[in-house]
This record gives structure tokens, C-alpha cells and sequence, in this order.
């Protein structure tokens, strides 16, 4: 699957947040953003505020991946 993931130009991860997600898939996402970092785009959308998805995570690495930076585009 992950492999499949990468191939894509564009994916798109929508309403995301609606459920917690456990360990296992906390892990699986993080392989996802980081091998497609700086190769492919990644759009997520979430009704979710930027500011919470530390809690919603619960991870910090993972979390901070997702915060504003040189690299990612935030549309409220």
C-alpha cells in the first residue's frame, strides 16, 4: 500500500481527523508524509484547527510535521 501512496502526484487525506487514530496509525502516516516529502504533494483536510492537531495526534514529531513552515501551505 505504501508504495501505491507514493506513485500518486497528489493525495489528498480528507476529513481528516474525524476519528482518533491509534499507534499503529499514527506510524503508518508519518511513513507516508516522510516518503513523500519534497516528491509529492500532500493535501489534508480536516475541520480539525491547525493549533489542535498536537492533540489530536498525539505525537509531537508527527504533529510538528504538520505545523506551518517553509515547505507547507495552511488555507483556513
Amino acid at each position: 500500500l505504501m508504495a501505491q501512496l507514493a506513485r500518486f502526484q497528489l493525495l489528498l487525506l480528507d476529513d481528516w481527523g474525524i476519528q482518533k487514530i491509534t499507534a499503529p496509525q499514527r506510524a503508518d502516516l508519518m511513513e507516508v508524509i516522510e516518503d513523500r516529502h519534497g516528491l509529492r504533494s500532500t493535501l489534508v483536510a480536516s475541520q480539525i484547527p491547525v493549533e489542535l492537531w498536537h492533540d489530536y495526534i498525539g505525537e509531537a514529531t508527527l504533529a510538528d510535521a504538520g505545523q506551518p513552515n517553509n515547505n507547507l501551505l495552511i488555507h483556513r
